[in-house]
């Protein structure tokens, strides 16, 4: 069918993930906790709770408050969680047991894969943080040319190459050219994304093909953040340095 007829009656889908009911003497608000076999929590949220019976649902994702080493791409792996609800000083504690037999990953493939989505996660941070920095160079030499002195030519030239090396890099490694239509070409940064959503969505451990991506995604982080760290330690470091010899402000903080 196209679409559902007056005469066709269909129930509300039931959520996926875990169901997870309790009780409220009034209402209030709360926090439930999802903690593994060794106590590490995976998954906080704050959740209001109605006077008497409350459902929540947790779709087997780490989230909240646990911690920034379980990747929030995939579900947790297969075993035994203790679940928590806190609500003005009492607790209440029950197990959500996680084997799927639909789910034919192994406890090791899915140790695989979070191992992959972490290690990618840590050079996808190591990229971003290198194009901040260099956003952040651009902004205080804009700044530094708005304040120079007319005769300061010598500076003024200095500071104008330096603004054209950020914006080669930027079109080179994040941004493509400006231009209209489709022109950007392969950006280096988008080989370093690339890996993700496929280690995410492959069934077992990340394949042959997989791991090839991961390989040219590290090549092409280290090819961004290298040319960052020599423009930074290089030209910036030069012109910071005259700067500073000149009486201004050496471009604030950074390197």
């Amino acid at each position: 069918y196209r679409s559902t007829g007056h005469a066709m009656q269909q129930a509300e889908t039931r959520p996926w993930g875990a169901l997870i009911s309790f009780w409220s003497g009034s209402d209030a608000a709360g926090t439930i906790e999802v903690r593994d076999a060794r106590g590490d929590l995976v998954y906080s949220r704050r959740v209001a709770a109605d006077a008497g019976l409350n459902r929540v649902v947790w779709n087997l994702r780490p989230g909240g408050d646990a911690d920034a080493r379980f990747p929030r791409q995939i579900t947790v792996a297969p075993g035994t969680y203790a679940v928590s609800m806190h609500i003005d000083g009492d607790r209440s504690e029950a197990n959500v047991v996680r084997p799927d037999p639909r789910d034919p990953i192994t406890a090791s493939e899915h140790a695989a894969k979070v191992a992959a989505l972490v290690e990618m996660q840590s050079v996808a941070e190591a990229v971003t943080a290198a194009r901040e920095e260099l956003e952040s160079t651009a902004e205080r030499i804009e700044m530094v040319l708005s304040t120079l002195d007319d005769d300061d030519a010598e500076l003024r030239d200095a500071g104008e190459s330096l603004r054209f090396s950020i914006r080669d890099l930027m079109e080179r490694h994040f941004t493509g050219p400006e231009c209209q239509g489709n022109c950007r070409g392969l950006l280096t940064s988008s080989l370093v994304q690339a890996p993700m959503g496929r280690i995410a969505g492959e069934t077992g451990a990340p394949s042959d093909n997989t791991r090839v991506m991961m390989r040219q995604a590290r090549e092409a982080a280290n090819v961004i953040t290298g040319d960052v760290t020599r423009l930074m330690d290089g030209a910036v470091a030069r012109y910071r340095d005259a700067l500073r010899t000149a009486g201004y402000s050496p471009l604030g903080g950074g390197r």
